[in-house]
């Protein structure tokens, strides 16, 4: 047999290559991944299949198909972190999606979702200028190719995460001249084909393309024709790295109820959470709270620093106290449900080297019931490495009292868009400020005529059960938040090395409960 590998083998150290040189994703979680198919002027039925098979085997990815892109709304497209586009309406060129379908991808792409695009995956929609920037490259008035044959790819970019490390090699390929690219596109390589001797041709064509649009980001190339030219190892490691970085650094796991994000920049939080019929339930960083954070805990004062608001370093979105993770590890194989747990640490933002407390965090996401109802359980310990002052903003009848003073700890902002809110508890048809209950329900109109609900419950576990609650019903502003505020009464002395520990559940069902029934839980 001699030396030479088989090309199955060949074909599996191209991927494992590819994995291990590619930059990092999440931890332990494949990012989600849509490709949109169902249309293109070439065979999709036959380049779908292939990069399906392609993306999973890397193992980076979890892949799922859509023949119909043009009815996602904004949360469908939120369940992933990034799309792949084998779908075009070429050669309609002027044909458009509903107005609010073209809204919902264009949010999804600015708010930090990922989209890759090869050959004429970008050939739509030539009066939407939005979309020429995500999907960078598309024929154009006067593009061209000739028959497909041997070309050299070649980058110009070795800086790159995509194309860092990574030889020039050959491709069979339909080589576009002339594409039209967007303007703000990066090049990172060209090609240059090969004239029938198997000599290079003088000219060098540009192939491959990033692009960055508000928080997302977004790559091109030009290869891609069919089924052959996808089965390339090396055109494969290209765009297996190119889906990687389009889904950057954020670092998050998405799943049945949204999205969990434990970026660097920001408190570990759910945004968006999603309820059992598909409703976005969060807001995340509204321009009235820009640190309101979904469904969130944190701290307002610990020894009188701000571990809430953005008074560090506003221009970087940092607290005076700074709630930084030390390690996160996430298991999505718990029956179908999820466990995120997380080792934190609290500190001064400009003295890392001062902490004053740590924190062990455990998140249960149960699978969903039948009716797709599921429930979200919090564990929180916390160890004091100091003596310390847990506090918050003063309420009234205390010394600098606030009408809105007390509130901290885990907190959920609702979206914005809701209707007709009402809070009520095991005891009473409203929630105020400082009435102590078990658990406190929030029921409103989804903007779409249908009502929903979201439940939070103490647990008796936790000192001064039931807590104190904070809640705003404010639709003039809007705000619409609610929380189990342990402070609320007063704040919590802990000394070195004593530990506080709370537990809490929210309830998500897939219709209103009444009282009752909240009860039974």
């Amino acid at each position: 047999m001699g030396n030479k590998v088989p090309p199955a083998l060949r074909y599996i150290v191209f991927i494992i290559a590819a994995f291990l040189i590619v930059l990092r994703l999440t931890a332990k979680e494949p990012a989600r991944m849509l490709i949109l198919s169902g249309q293109n002027n070439h065979e999709w039925k036959k380049t779908t299949p292939v990069l399906e098979k392609m993306f999973t085997g890397s193992g980076l990815f979890t892949v799922s198909v859509t023949n119909r892109p043009d009815t996602l709304k904004l949360v469908d497209y939120k369940r992933f972190r990034l799309i792949v586009s084998d779908w075009n309406s070429f050669p309609d060129t002027s044909a458009r999606w509903d107005p609010s379908k073209e809204e919902a991808f264009s949010q999804y792409i600015k708010e930090g979702g990922g989209a890759l695009f090869f050959h004429s995956g970008g050939s739509s929609f030539y009066g939407w200028n939005d979309y020429h920037n995500i999907a960078i490259g598309r024929w154009g008035k006067n593009t061209e190719h000739g028959k497909i044959g041997e070309a050299l790819v070649q980058f110009s970019d070795s800086k790159n995460p995509i194309t860092k490390g990574l030889k020039d090699f050959t491709i069979i390929d339909e080589i576009w001249q002339n594409t039209d690219i967007c303007p703000d596109a990066k090049p990172l390589g060209w090609v240059q084909k090969k004239d029938s001797n198997g000599n290079l041709e003088n000219e060098k064509y540009p192939a491959i393309f990033v692009n960055e649009i508000g928080k997302g980001r977004s790559f091109y190339t030009i290869f891609g024709h069919d089924e052959k030219v996808l089965s390339n190892p090396d055109l494969q490691k290209l765009l297996i790295r190119g889906a990687a970085w389009v889904c950057g650094d954020r670092a998050e796991v998405s799943g049945y109820f949204g999205t969990y994000n434990y970026r660097s920049d920001r408190k570990p939080h759910f945004h968006p959470l999603i309820s059992p019929s598909g409703t976005i339930l969060t807001a995340e960083s509204p321009k009235d709270h820009l640190w309101h954070m979904g469904l969130w805990f944190s701290w307002k004062f610990i020894d009188g620093l701000n571990y809430w608001e953005y008074t560090g370093d506003p221009t970087r979105h940092i607290s005076e106290g700074m709630t930084e993770i030390e390690s996160i590890d996430i298991d999505s194989t718990k029956q179908g449900g999820y466990e995120i747990n997380l080792k934190i640490v609290y500190h001064p933002w400009d003295n890392k080297e001062s902490p004053v407390m740590k924190e062990v965090q455990q998140i249960m996401v149960s699978p969903r019931e039948k009716d797709k109802s599921y429930w979200i359980n919090y564990q929180f310990t916390f160890t004091a490495l100091k003596d310390l002052l847990l506090d918050r903003t003063p309420i009234p009848g205390e010394q600098d009292g606030q009408s809105w003073g007390g509130y901290s700890g885990l907190s959920l902002r609702l979206n914005n868009d809701f209707r007709d809110l009402k809070y009520f508890s095991e005891s009473r048809d409203d929630a105020n400020y400082g009435d102590k209950n078990r658990w406190v329900a929030c029921d409103f109109d989804n903007g779409r005529g249908m009502r929903e609900q979201v439940i939070i419950f103490d647990n008796s576990v936790n000192p001064r059960y039931p807590s104190p609650w904070y809640c705003i019903n404010d639709s003039a502003t809007p705000m619409f938040y609610f929380s189990p505020a342990i402070l609320y009464k007063e704040p919590i002395k802990l000394k070195k090395g004593e530990v506080l520990h709370l537990e809490y559940k929210v309830y998500l069902p897939a219709r209103p409960l009444n009282r009752d029934a909240i009860d039974k839980l």
